[in-house]
């Protein structure tokens, strides 16, 4: 099973208070998506972006179908 992971994080300022998305759902199946979200004080932008990635990934963990996670990120971090 292909899983598609939407990820974002964010911080304003940068470094100060932030928060992280993530929006997860087996290919082709939008209606049995998993939204969450969360905060945290005295962070980074960077720091949040990546726990999105990896609160979306726990999802996937158990799942003995899971061949292929489809990460879409506009972020950076990921990439360097």
């Amino acid at each position: 099973m292909i899983f598609h992971l939407f990820t974002d994080g964010a911080c304003q300022p940068n470094p100060g208070n932030g928060g992280w998305a993530f929006i997860i759902y087996p290919e082709g199946d939008t209606l049995n998506r998993i939204v969450r979200s969360g905060f945290k004080k005295d962070t980074t932008n960077n720091r949040m972006e990546i726990m999105a990635l990896l609160k979306g990934l726990e999802y996937t963990r158990d799942s003995a179908l899971t061949k292929k996670v489809l990460l879409f990120s506009e972020s950076s971090s990921f990439f360097r």
